[in-house]
């Protein structure tokens, strides 16, 4: 597909690339820094299962995802596209980081680190990490046959809202948690990327905004570390340089494919949303006069994702909105390319993981501030004020799943601190906040698509799409039954409804909430026939 560009094409230039590859390998690096700080500082992840089995399995998906869209980029040219044409850069999916670390990893990691050990424990998680990262690229190819069907289904509102709830919720609420958590260093970090990033102000020398925020911050922190001011300044233990080559992992990652299936309900959001981001940055290409195609657009980030799994990546790969950007600075082809290539060199090399173990998590969680107000900033545009309802809707269960994320911890450690007395930590506690504690649980479970769903359906209300909401409600209480939303199982996993008497108090949820949706439905449905009924009558002669 040929497509004419509007107004005045940038010239292509070897300054121009270097910047977009420059620009572009701080994003990828960023990325792995925050997965790698988040695993770390949250859950106290072995660095050896880190930086050794992850970080390269998804500096593979990364390279991997660049060369094939660089050849795809190729090839287009070679069919007759103008020589102007810019490749897609590929790279990991942040929503994802965040909802694959606190939904999956982490919480399998924490319920067997006891039992297991810590490096076995962390094993376990990344082997269900990789066997769900596997089910979203399954699902992603799935989804790149009826890419542009989806995207005219599902509301603006709801896929929105779903972005900017994970936005707020981890990338804003509890970026700033573990920027005040040194907050000496982590504010100064975090004023400079507001002054350089948000509000677009250009630093002396036309220094980078994150590169400067990164390097003031990390500086004030050893100079505070080595003066012995402050005692929550404490020199980091570097992680060592060293070969960290990621394995093909076939045989495991399809044995626990079909294990882990109850994990649908964090990779069938997940897939959605990276395939509607892809499908819009497809589209932003055609208005630069880049004519790129859908589908092989999300077949190849889904190839990227599958790729990444079998080395032993748990992140998916998502396309780049900086494509419009990199093309105004002149970048052509080989700049992805050469940027995934040494990502993939430096993760194999051990310079990812010495570099994130001394940058101090709060200046690199100044970063997600930006990242969360670019997509709050984005949604706020392309959501109408009409449908702020939806928006709102698909905002909340992101709210439960971050409360819940701290209390959760809180509980646990309180239980195994009282020894003995942990089992009756319930009776101490009292019945009232344990219903509370329950409840919010289960509604932060499957957060991602209970707020696609619960958007969807407040945006079909508000268009007087009776039958299409009354559906939707069909398919909550169907799916809140078998916990592929709203799970009572501790792991989010999905069960059969004659298996929930094992889950003791908790066991009457699933039913409550399937017959709740069950009303809402037949409520709908009675709206429907009341709206058709009116619709009648106020036509008749």
């Amino acid at each position: 597909m040929i497509t004419a560009t509007t107004g005045a094409e940038p010239a292509p230039s070897l300054t121009g690339s270097v910047n977009a590859a420059l620009a572009f390998f701080v994003d990828c690096v960023v990325n792995l820094f925050i997965l790698a700080a988040v695993l770390r500082s949250t859950f106290d992840f072995p660095e050896a299962v880190v930086f050794g089995s992850i970080v390269p399995g998804c500096a593979v998906a990364i390279f991997a995802g660049n060369l094939l869209l660089d050849g795809y980029a190729r090839l287009l040219v070679k069919r007759g596209h103008a020589d102007t044409l810019t490749t897609i850069p590929i790279g990991l999916d942040i929503a994802t980081t965040f909802a694959m670390v606190f939904l999956v990893l982490g919480p399998v990691y924490v319920a067997n680190r006891d039992a297991l050990g810590s490096i076995a424990a962390a094993e376990l998680a990344w082997e269900v990490g990789i066997a769900v990262t596997l089910w979203i690229a399954l699902i992603k190819l799935l989804f790149s046959f009826a890419g542009d069907a989806i995207q005219r289904v599902l509301p603006t509102g709801a896929a929105m809202g779903t972005l900017a709830g994970i936005a707020l919720a981890w990338m804003g609420a509890e970026a700033v948690l573990g920027i005040f958590a040194l907050p000496e260093i982590g504010l100064l970090a975090l004023g400079v990327m507001i002054f350089a990033l948000m509000a677009g102000h250009p630093l002396p020398l036309k220094i980078p905004g994150a590169l400067a925020a990164i390097g003031l911050g990390t500086l004030l922190f050893y100079g505070i570390a080595l003066s012995g001011l402050n005692d929550a300044y404490q020199l980091p233990t570097m992680e060592p340089l060293g070969m960290a080559v990621p394995q093909l992992m076939v045989g495991a990652v399809i044995a626990s494919v079909t294990e882990h299936v109850a994990y649908l309900g964090v990779a069938l959001p997940l897939s959605l949303l990276s395939s509607i981001g892809c499908i819009n940055i497809v589209r932003s290409a055609l208005l630069v006069g880049d004519g790129y195609q859908t589908r092989p657009v999300l077949q190849i980030d889904a190839a990227a994702t599958a790729l990444g799994a079998l080395f032993g990546g748990v992140v998916q790969t998502t396309g780049y909105l900086g494509h419009a950007t990199y093309k105004r600075m002149g970048a052509r082809r080989s700049y992805t390319l050469v940027t995934g290539s040494i990502v993939l060199v430096c993760s194999l090399v051990g310079a990812i993981g010495f570099s994130a173990s001394a940058i101090p998590d709060a200046v690199l969680k100044s970063i997600l501030i930006v990242v969360a107000a670019d997509i709050v900033r984005v949604s706020f545009v392309a959501v109408e004020s009409r449908n702020a309802p939806s928006f709102l809707f698909a905002l909340i269960p992101a709210v439960f799943a971050l409360c819940y994320s701290k209390v959760e911890v809180l509980f646990n450690r309180g239980a195994a601190a009282l020894g003995e007395l942990g089992s009756n930590l319930s009776l101490v506690l009292g019945a009232e906040y344990m219903d509370t504690y329950l409840l919010l649980g289960a509604l932060s479970r499957g957060y991602i698509l209970t707020s696609m769903l619960w958007g969807t359906l407040v945006a079909l209300v508000i268009d007087r799409r009776m039958l299409a909401a009354a559906a939707v409600a069909g398919l909550c209480a169907l799916f809140s039954l078998i916990g592929l939303i709203h799970s009572i199982a501790p792991s989010s996993a999905m069960y059969l409804p004659w298996s929930l008497a094992d889950y003791g108090a908790a066991a009457p949820l699933p039913w409550r909430f399937s017959l709740a949706y069950l009303l809402l439905t037949l409520l709908f449905l009675a709206l429907a026939r009341v709206r058709s009924a009116s619709s009648v009558s106020a036509v008749a002669p």
